[in-house]
């Protein structure tokens, strides 16, 4: 019998759904998936204590951090002293 592909997200096939446990699988998704929710925000209208709020609480300064960093490599420190 064959496998039915499996649907991540409507109209989106894939074989399988990425194995988020491997390090180099969210290396490779961390960046598409930072530039794809503050394109949200960003359409939304959304303030930046709200994206925040959305992503479990991070800082502010955190957030920023990840919107100034949308080129290249993108490491974030979520460290929430503030």
């Amino acid at each position: 019998m064959a496998t039915q592909p499996t649907y991540a997200a409507p109209g989106y096939k894939f074989d399988a759904a990425p194995d988020l446990s491997r390090l180099e699988t969210r290396e490779r998704l961390s960046q598409s998936a930072i530039d794809g929710f503050f394109a949200i925000m960003d359409k939304w209208h959304l303030p930046l204590e709200r994206a925040g709020d959305l992503l479990g609480g991070v800082p502010r300064r955190c957030v920023t951090s990840m919107i100034g960093n949308s080129q290249g490599k993108t490491e974030i420190s979520l460290d929430l002293e503030e």
